[in-house]
């Protein structure tokens, strides 16, 4: 595992809007459970880096993290230790079928300079790790004008007048954890077709993989695998910098990814190297509420199978955790496979989340880097 203070990403401009904020998304991390001693723990870690509440709002909300996550790995550890015990232990129970009832709040509101005025929800994908999930709307506040449903998402046209909509669907499925190939769907061009959305880390480590050509897929798969855990950490990254305009893993730059860089790059890296990919966001189903997270499928050896960076969280890179997730998954439910299918609701415009826990569930609220204005809020929860 990285224990390198040089890794922390510099200045960018994902502002945190509070003190409180910022907190909540430590404990969130570490202490989903016990919200009140993970604050105190939180906020004794920040204190040893010189964070309080007098100089907290407006900084960087990600690089603040990844300073808190690397002071975790050389000074007060209980922050790291906790989050790695409480994943562990979420992935172990959750290896065998199971039928989950999940449940998402997006509030919205609707401003006059405002792209488009709807409430865009997420519908399930069928997968055959849960090949019929159900959905229903609950509750729907505001006057709905016209409901729409295209693959992967619901979208519900509001009135002008409308402030603030509000909405609450419940999805339920049976679902597997996904340990054997899908042989069933075979690729098509645009799994070959590379996105290019950051540059590929393969320029990184000439030497290590100018003899990938030679090897069969799934050897090229390992050796991308290796170069992630070996040479990269997993921390905080500013997307909307980073997309098409920045390189946030090279030599002389960063070297953090987290499930939405990392992912996208190792998809990309394969790609490159001509297997096909495909990237999935959707939901790991904690007990404590559900946590929206990204991964590939990658088409190996006759049939797709699931990769996911996220075993860099669970490991110290050299035990049996660190290859948990090559080539095989938890039971999880699936949203988007990027790119043609997705729930995108935010406007176009840079935001950052901000994470906590309340008694209805894992709360996600979405604010825009420069004023930290409310652009939605998500809280997600399991029956």
């Amino acid at each position: 595992m990285h224990k390198d203070a040089s890794l922390v990403a510099p200045e960018g401009r994902f502002l945190n809007s509070s003190y409180e904020a910022l907190v909540d998304d430590c404990v969130y991390m570490g202490w989903p459970d016990q919200p009140d001693q993970g604050r105190r723990v939180v906020s004794e870690v920040l204190a040893e880096i010189g964070i309080t509440r007098h100089n907290a709002e407006r900084l960087d909300l990600y690089a603040t993290l990844n300073r808190i996550r690397c002071h975790s790995w050389t000074g007060n550890s209980e922050i790291w230790n906790r989050y790695v015990a409480i994943r562990r232990a979420e992935v172990v129970s959750h290896h065998s079928p199971r039928q989950v009832q999940v449940s998402l709040t997006r509030t919205i509101p609707i401003t006059p300079h405002s792209e488009v005025q709807r409430l865009r929800l997420p519908l399930p994908l069928v997968h055959a790790a849960h090949p019929n999930p159900t959905w229903r709307i609950e509750s729907v506040s505001g006057e709905i004008l016209e409901k729409r449903e295209s693959s992967g998402a619901l979208d519900l046209s509001i009135h002008p007048n409308t402030e603030v909509v509000q909405a609450k669907i419940v999805y339920e499925a049976h679902v597997t954890p996904q340990k054997e190939p899908i042989i069933e769907e075979l690729p098509t061009p645009s799994d070959l077709q590379r996105v290019a959305l950051f540059q590929s880390p393969l320029a990184l480590h000439p030497t290590k993989i100018a003899d990938l050509g030679t090897r069969s897929p799934m050897e090229r798969v390992r050796a991308l695998w290796d170069i992630f855990h070996d040479q990269l950490a997993s921390g905080h990254i500013y997307h909307h910098e980073h997309l098409r305009t920045a390189t946030p893993v090279s030599e002389e730059g960063l070297r953090w990814f987290d499930c939405v860089v990392g992912t996208w790059l190792f998809a990309e890296a394969a790609q490159s190297l001509g297997i096909p990919a495909r990237v999935f966001s959707g939901l790991i189903l904690q007990s404590y509420g559900p946590s929206q997270h990204y991964w590939c499928e990658l088409f190996v050896d006759g049939g797709w199978r699931p990769f996911d960076l996220y075993a860099w969280d669970l490991t110290n890179s050299r035990d049996e955790w660190r290859d948990l997730f090559f080539g095989s998954l938890e039971s999880r439910l699936r949203f988007e496979r990027l790119p043609a299918i997705h729930s995108r609701f935010l406007p176009n415009r840079p935001w950052f989340i901000e994470r906590s826990m309340s008694d209805e569930g894992a709360v996600f609220t979405y604010r825009g880097i420069d004023s930290a204005e409310l652009l939605g809020k998500d809280v997600w929860s399991m029956a």
